[in-house]
């Protein structure tokens, strides 16, 4: 249910326009079904056999320099039958960036285990098919930026209930939205959460502010209380750590 972020305009092939392909004009933001239907046309359009030459379903387990055989010594693991193996390669191109370790809120993360909630908890990376299971429930995103507009817009789709966004500093991507469709999404800018009620189902906010000195939510003592009742699931749209463990 994902569509694009940015326009079209801003990723459209030089070589082999949208005209050239889907003979008519489209929207701005398009739904990634058309744009993979488009991106794997440009590839095998010259080129029907490309794929053959393409490993899929395959994770990199780790990347070495061999130098005695002049060659990248590279340990894979098939992701559908758990098998590993070693290849030898002329040339290695890491393409990942740098941001692939899932960053999790530590302060949330324990609040949620001690006091023993009970929905779902996983960070934006991890959501996969699991918004096939939210219809007419009601999500708590943690953060504000473009997963946690992504996510929210998906959720919407899907059926959801209702989205929350929690917003540490008030001043994010998704605060960027005048309105939601269905006018389904809450952010909450002023409370942050303190505590799980409902037998577990449920998260109570706290007034707060955030000290830009300190770079850090301050709660307000006997602060105004916000409570989020039927919460099904808690998803850390907390964005990634530095990660390049995977290269010697």
């Amino acid at each position: 249910t994902l569509w694009t972020n940015g326009p079209k305009e801003s990723f459209e092939f030089f070589d082999y326009t949208f005209d050239d392909h889907f003979k008519h004009p489209l929207p701005v933001y398009i739904p990634r079904q058309i744009v993979l239907d488009y991106m794997l046309a440009r590839v095998t359009r010259n080129n029907p056999t490309f794929y053959e030459n393409v490993k899929f379903n395959t994770k990199i387990i780790f990347v070495t320099y061999d130098e005695d055989a002049s060659k990248f010594e590279i340990t894979t693991e098939n992701t559908l039958t758990g098998v590993t193996s070693i290849e030898y390669f002329d040339k290695c191109i890491w393409a990942a960036g740098d941001n692939g370790k899932p960053k999790i809120d530590k302060g949330i993360r324990k609040l949620l285990q001690v006091g023993n909630y009970k929905g779902e908890c996983m960070h934006s990376s991890d959501v996969g098919e699991y918004f096939g299971q939210i219809k007419n429930k009601r999500i708590l995103l943690i953060g504000d930026a473009y997963s946690a507009e992504d996510l929210a817009l998906s959720a919407i789709k899907q059926g959801v209930e209702k989205v929350f966004i929690y917003s540490r500093k008030g001043e994010g991507i998704a605060l960027c939205n005048s309105s939601w469709p269905k006018a389904k999404v809450e952010i909450i800018t002023t409370h942050s959460p303190t505590g799980i009620i409902q037998d577990g189902f449920g998260i109570e906010f706290t007034e707060s502010s955030f000290d830009y000195d300190l770079r850090r939510v301050m709660v307000i003592e006997d602060g105004e209380k916000l409570q989020l009742t039927d919460i099904s699931a808690v998803i850390y749209c907390t964005g990634y750590y530095d990660n390049l463990s995977i290269l010697d």
